[in-house]
């Protein structure tokens, strides 16, 4: 993926430069517009971040006109790993030319992700560095970087039981 293939929003604090760079991820059959109440909610605590809100890689499946990150269209436990795998490189891409363009390092970055957008956060947290799990601790350093007082919630508590390829529900991953 090119940054000219670029599909989506993308917010800018109001003054520059770029301190942190918070990539949301929709859900299957979801658009970016919709990750738009969480970019506004997370840009109050953060006013130095950028945001972006990537479209899903592929059409979706279903009836909607919304987009996807991998195919749902007879997806099961057996075949989802290979699916997610696929999906990958092209994210992995979209992360590396947004940090390179707003030249933000890689620990001022957070993955955040729900439904099929968590598993994809998930998966790349776990395959950039396997030493790094989601927990409430890999995400302090990032958290304390807020405005004072803002409250920030840690949605990985549901990812430390999450099996293997299994759906996530949400997720944040500071890489």
């Amino acid at each position: 993926m090119s940054e000219r293939d670029f599909q989506g929003i993308e917010l800018l604090p109001a003054t520059l430069p770029v301190r942190q760079l918070f990539i949301l991820l929709h859900g299957a059959g979801r658009t970016p517009p919709d990750m738009l109440p969480l970019a506004e909610t997370l840009g109050a605590a953060f006013p130095q971040a950028a945001f972006l809100l990537p479209e899903g890689i592929a059409a979706f499946d279903g009836d909607d006109s919304g987009r996807q990150w991998f195919s749902l269209d007879g997806v099961n436990d057996d075949n989802r790993a290979a699916r997610v795998a696929a999906a990958m490189p092209a994210l992995h891409a979209l992360i590396r030319q947004a940090q390179d363009r707003l030249k933000v390092m890689q620990p001022d970055t957070a993955l955040v992700g729900f439904s099929q957008g968590a598993i994809m956060a998930l998966e790349y947290g776990i395959a950039h560095d396997a030493r790094r799990r989601p927990g409430p601790g890999v995400f302090r350093p990032l958290c304390d970087a807020a405005r004072p007082g803002a409250r920030i919630h840690d949605p990985a508590r549901a990812a430390r039981k999450r099996r293997p390829g299994h759906p996530g529900r949400a997720c944040l991953c500071r890489l």
